[in-house]
């Protein structure tokens, strides 16, 4: 969990290489993560996207307009309606997305506590602290959480979800 998080860490870095020409930021970022992973690691940008390839197996990053939700994406769980996706991860069976709405994080929030629990989902936690509210999900028996954040940035309201879905 740890390696996946630098390695989101670096390509988010790699990202920003984004005035440089396509086989340069490729280039770039492989360096990068390869140092940071260990391993050999093949970087395809397309749409704003990274498919890495490293001893672990693959990851796909997504960033910017071409950003989507990731294959495999668990159905039984919200991505709000009307939302735009910022960024997107998927890393075996475990998916990360970033999101922004227009939408009060009160009416976010609620929108996830009712669509969670009709898809089954127990909730585990939740916490608001300082405005960013926090809520987490489990499905015990098929041995699946989610995790929900939300917060106030600017005029938008910034949702970030966490789904691991029994998959490393």
């Amino acid at each position: 969990m740890r390696k996946g998080l630098a390695v989101s860490l670096v390509l988010v870095t790699a990202l920003a290489f984004v005035g440089c020409g396509k086989k340069a930021q490729e280039r770039a970022a492989e360096k990068m993560i390869e140092k940071q992973s260990g391993g050999k690691v093949k970087a395809d940008l397309s749409k704003g996207q990274f498919t890495i390839k490293d001893k672990e197996g693959r990851a796909t990053f997504s960033q910017g307009g071409g950003a989507e939700v990731p294959e495999g994406f668990p159905k039984d769980v919200l991505v709000y309606k009307g939302s735009q996706i910022v960024m997107s991860s998927k890393q075996k069976k475990n998916f990360t997305l970033m999101l922004t709405t227009k939408a009060d994080p009160k009416t976010v929030a609620d929108a996830y506590k009712a669509a969670m629990k009709s898809q089954g989902w127990d909730e585990s936690n939740m916490v608001n602290i300082e405005g960013t509210i926090s809520i987490q999900y489990q499905k015990e028996k098929e041995k699946r959480t989610t995790a929900v954040s939300i917060s106030k940035s600017g005029d938008q309201t910034q949702i970030t979800l966490i789904a691991e879905t029994g998959g490393e």
